[in-house]
């Protein structure tokens, strides 16, 4: 099955850009995911729903919430074509932004991609608890690692 990421809102649903921005690449971690392991040409439909709920994030930071360094901060529905063809210009800027910073992180931190691969393999859910603990646990090990290389050993 395919996956699915959501997000808890804040209370009072008041979010930084930043924190918007995080949200975005978070939603395209899966396909960013299959792109590392599989490559561009493996990549399957799988991640389409977080891509679609991206887009609209995208949209909403950019022509309803003024997260736009170019058009700046304006509610855009009614202003027309032109200003349609900018919002969609800097839509795709920060969804294009979102997934290099997603590739960016899975291949940082391919070892935990890969453990986290076969653990999917064998159990379809894996809780959040759960990928804590196995974060927590491969930051023990590479600490650990690195280590025992710079001691020569």
């Amino acid at each position: 099955g395919g996956g699915f990421t959501s997000f808890r809102q804040r209370e009072g649903n008041l979010e930084s850009s930043d924190s918007l921005k995080a949200q975005l690449a978070t939603s395209y971690g899966g396909r960013a995911a299959e792109e590392e392991v599989f490559g561009a040409a493996g990549t399957t439909p799988g991640a389409s729903a977080d891509i679609e709920s991206a887009t609209k994030l995208a949209k909403q930071m950019v022509g309803s919430l003024g997260f736009s360094p170019l058009i700046g901060p304006v509610h855009m529905p009614s202003l027309g074509e032109a200003a349609e063809t900018e919002m969609s210009r800097e839509v795709q800027v920060l969804l294009t932004e979102a997934y290099d910073r997603a590739k960016k992180l899975m291949r940082d931190n391919r070892p935990l991609l890969d453990t986290t691969t076969e653990l999917l393999l064998k159990k379809e859910d894996v809780s959040g608890s759960e990928l804590r603990e196995l974060v927590k646990e491969l930051g023990k090990r590479s600490v650990e690692e690195v280590k025992s290389e710079s001691q020569g050993g």
